[in-house]
């Protein structure tokens, strides 16, 4: 028993023994290729710290082309901004002793500066490595320079490996995001719409959920890159931002429907709304998956036939809710839970209208 107690900790602690990761493995290699280039050039240059190159040609080096352009871009600045500081406080004349005086204002100041714009983060590193780190008879001018030059070197490095080594675009990335998103919204609702008749699996919808919540937050970085990729001109297309937008806007939605249908109805309601929810549910989710499909295949996407006709239904059958004086004995609960359902699907089919649109957008757009 404790044998495979420990497997099984091994196997949680170290996924990756346990399953192929083709994407995985084409990183691992741009990065190796980066780090040897970095190292090969350092040697050749005779670079004074260039270990700096190798390090800046790792960091660089991330999932996409879009993520290393915005490393590359990041570190560089940071860089050249702590190196800056760190040379102009070593004009400020103080004695031997009090080196430290220098070293707390290039710290204070470059930290500062994080705090307005945390894209500068390794600026105070850099001040440090600057005032301290140079050997004897080497300048504090001589360092910040040497420092920004071989952050450059690397940081071009690992940009242009990212470009030509198996590269990978931010922009097709988003797109698998954003379609396993809606897949994985369709099955949410799926579980929702049983929950109206019986008790629904609470555990799968909340693992649903979670996982959802996680694809956005990746979706919105992926975004970013996929937006400095189209400044560089390496991907055409619309700006990808109103694309995640309006899937999040679709989610929140769909967990306020997750929150209506938390308990089953009972017989009266489910008598009279039921079945037209069930037909709508079926609506939505089939058309969630559809768009899905379609973003991955690049194509425009339609509502199928009898999507206006599942909502007409809708609208009718509450109509004929709200006009039966029985439902007026429904508990007060019962009927909000009803009336949010409503309002949530309502939403609901506006963001889906937007979403088409933005899939439309995305059309035709090269995948990288």
């Amino acid at each position: 028993m404790r044998l495979k107690a420990i497997k099984t900790g091994l196997r949680n602690a170290l996924p990756l023994l346990y399953r192929f990761n083709p994407a995985g493995l084409r990183f691992a290699l741009r990065v190796v290729i980066a780090a040897l280039i970095a190292y090969g050039l350092a040697r050749l240059l005779a670079l004074p710290f260039g270990y700096w190159t190798v390090i800046t040609a790792v960091i660089v080096m991330q999932g996409n082309i879009g993520g290393s352009l915005k490393a590359a871009r990041e570190r560089f600045i940071g860089t050249a901004l702590g190196a800056g500081l760190g040379f102009l406080v070593t004009l400020i004349p103080v004695g031997p002793d009090y080196q430290w005086v220098r070293l707390a204002l290039a710290i204070g100041a470059s930290a500062y500066v994080v705090s307005l714009d945390a894209r500068f983060r390794v600026a105070p590193i850099t001040a440090i490595i600057t005032l301290i780190v140079p050997q004897p008879g080497v300048s504090a001018l001589a360092a910040a320079l040497d420092r920004v030059v071989e952050i450059l070197i690397g940081g071009a490095i690992g940009v242009l490996v990212a470009l030509t080594v198996l590269p990978e675009r931010a922009h097709r990335s988003l797109v698998k995001r954003i379609a396993a998103l809606l897949r994985q919204l369709s099955g949410m609702l799926a579980i929702d719409m049983k929950g109206l008749h019986e008790p629904r699996d609470d555990a799968a919808l909340s693992e649903l959920i979670e996982t959802s919540r996680d694809l956005i937050k990746t979706s919105v970085t992926l975004a970013e890159e996929s937006s400095g990729e189209r400044a560089a001109r390496l991907t055409g297309g619309t700006a990808p931002d109103a694309l995640v937008r309006t899937a999040r806007r679709v989610r929140v939605n769909l967990i306020m429907i997750a929150r209506a249908t938390r308990e089953p109805w009972p017989p009266e309601a489910d008598r009279q709304l039921g079945a037209i929810f069930d037909n709508l549910g079926r609506s939505v989710a089939a058309h969630l998956s559809a768009q899905a499909d379609a973003l991955e295949a690049g194509r425009a996407i339609a509502p199928a036939d009898g999507w206006e006709e599942s909502f007409q239904r809708f609208e009718e059958g509450m109509a004929a809710f709200r006009a039966n004086k029985e439902n007026d004995a429904l508990p007060t609960e019962l009927m909000s839970r009803i009336f949010s359902l409503a309002f949530a699907v309502r939403q609901v089919k506006a963001d889906l209208a937007d979403l088409d649109d933005r899939i439309g957008e995305f059309a035709g757009t090269p995948r990288g």
